[in-house]
């Protein structure tokens, strides 16, 4: 996996782009500006973080150097990971090297588990970008929605063609330990249990680094659902960031899939609200 350093900035320079980024960390490897969740440090080295102790970014969007898990955030110095811009949707259409960006619009001839017995997983047209389809082979370890135990999570557990699975939107939120702005969201969903359930929208929390910068593992994902209280959602360890896809990435990267044609129809680097999702919920309920 491959992911993009900023370069060095005058410290002007970078206050700057903290008032216009606040909704996203860029994807860097390293914990500069870490943030400590809930008390829990995920690293895998048996090292201590480093704790700035300078005041949290005031600006308009949500912090992304204060932690909010269960034990208590600490406050880091300055803004760690930038994001580029903020929250925007891409346009790009550059592709992870694990995703077909095959243009084709073939189905697959046999029915899958996604739904009615006419539902056919698309197996054309793959990729990680709006328009694509999103690669049907995915499968990640972690744990289902409301899952007291671990376990396979396949992206085919969300196709639902027909609607008889009651799934109306799903929304891929891709987040890093290190990142506050993922903090930030991951701080809001509990409140959106209900209202969610309700539509049929479905969030699965892919998390694609530790606190350190490393690879995820499971131990991450496990750490990131308890601090959090995400247990009504699906949370597992993407160590392979599979809708990364090429050049700079915002986290969180948020990925909304039409759960009827498992089509992207949104991709936004950056914690930006779930308007979009709740409308497609609705048109699909409809």
């Amino acid at each position: 996996m491959h992911l993009h350093r900023l370069s060095p900035r005058p410290l002007g320079t970078l206050v700057a782009l903290v008032t216009l980024a606040l909704a996203a960390c860029n994807s860097l490897t390293g914990a500069d500006g870490l943030v400590l969740v809930g008390g829990e440090y995920d690293d895998g080295s048996g090292g201590e973080p480093e704790i700035g102790s300078g005041t949290p970014n005031t600006g308009p969007g949500p912090s992304t150097d204060v932690g909010a898990g269960a034990g208590g955030g600490s406050t880091g110095e300055g803004a760690g990971h930038i994001g580029q811009g903020g929250s925007t949707t891409s346009t790009s259409a550059t592709t992870s090297s694990s995703t077909s960006t095959s243009t084709s619009t073939s189905t697959s001839t046999s029915s899958s588990s996604g739904g009615g017995v006419d539902c056919v997983y698309p197996v054309g047209g793959a990729g990680v970008n709006i328009g694509n389809y999103v690669q049907g082979n995915l499968a990640w370890q972690g744990y289902a929605d409301g899952a007291s135990e671990s376990g396979a999570i396949a992206i085919q557990d969300y196709f639902d063609c027909d609607g008889s699975r009651g799934i109306n939107a799903l929304l891929i939120v891709n987040s890093a330990t290190w990142c506050g702005a993922c903090q930030q969201e991951a701080t809001d969903l509990p409140a959106y249990e209900a209202s969610f359930a309700a539509k049929g929208i479905r969030i699965l929390t892919l998390m694609v680094e530790n606190a350190s910068g490393a690879p995820a593992t499971m131990t991450t994902a496990t750490n990131w659902r308890s601090n959090f209280g995400l247990e009504a959602y699906a949370t597992a360890a993407d160590p392979n960031f599979s809708f990364a896809g090429n050049g700079s990435v915002g986290l969180p990267l948020q990925i909304m899939v039409d759960p009827r044609t498992m089509q992207i129809v949104d991709r936004q680097d950056g914690y930006g609200g779930y308007d979009a999702l709740i409308q497609l919920a609705n048109q699909n309920a409809n």
